[in-house]
């Protein structure tokens, strides 16, 4: 009897902490959310789409928001619109956002610091959204040094998988037949459908 009534308080217990660890789970699942919801609607669909006052305070915002977010947060606030945006401000020097513009790249790299998981979510995210052009673009060397700062060899092996996962999709490859296979099905229809009407 008194077994029983320990493995049942055990089971118990062991089911609350998986309920726990779910909730925590769905519970960052959620904030990601919300969290890319505020930068769709607010951040990119409103201020960054507005006057230079507005765009100041996109960046405001998100540098306050920065020293809070995992490095898993990175790709929602360097979005394609952010970076547009921050190329565009910095490849003109008169720009009157100029300096604002430069404030948040050197207190992007600030959060950085020696993390790696940051350092290549930040390069991925800047390189990807401007197609590998951001340093010549912006004339400025953010991605350069940030490259630069890579000190381990886990923080490279990072780097190298992210690379490899932005550029080699495993699961479509095997899966999807080439353009070319496609071409050849094509124009062998072609062929074979010219071949009728010469026939006929």
């Amino acid at each position: 009897m008194v077994l029983q009534v320990e493995d049942s308080v055990s089971v118990s217990n062991s089911l609350k902490k998986h309920k726990k660890s779910r909730k925590c789970s769905s519970s960052e699942e959620e904030i990601a959310k919300n969290f890319q919801c505020f930068c769709d609607v607010i951040i990119e669909g409103s201020l960054l789409m507005s006057s230079h006052d507005r765009k100041h305070l996109a960046f405001d915002v998100l540098l306050l928001s920065l020293p809070r977010l995992p490095a898993s947060f990175v790709p929602i606030v360097l979005s394609y619109k952010l970076v547009q945006c921050l190329m565009d401000v910095l490849s003109t020097k008169d720009s009157w956002l100029y300096k604002v513009a430069q404030n948040f790249l050197k207190e992007l790299v600030a959060w950085v610091g020696d993390d790696d998981a940051r350092r290549v979510a930040v390069i991925i995210g800047l390189q990807k959204n401007s197609s590998g052009k951001f340093d010549s673009i912006t004339r400025i060397k953010t991605v350069k040094d940030l490259m630069a700062g890579f000190k381990t060899e886990s923080g490279c092996m990072l780097f190298i998988q992210n690379l490899t996962n932005l550029f080699v999709d495993e699961g479509n490859a095997s899966e999807e037949p080439s353009d070319q296979s496609q071409t050849t099905d094509d124009n062998s229809e072609i062929g074979s459908i010219e071949d009728k009407d010469l026939v006929g």
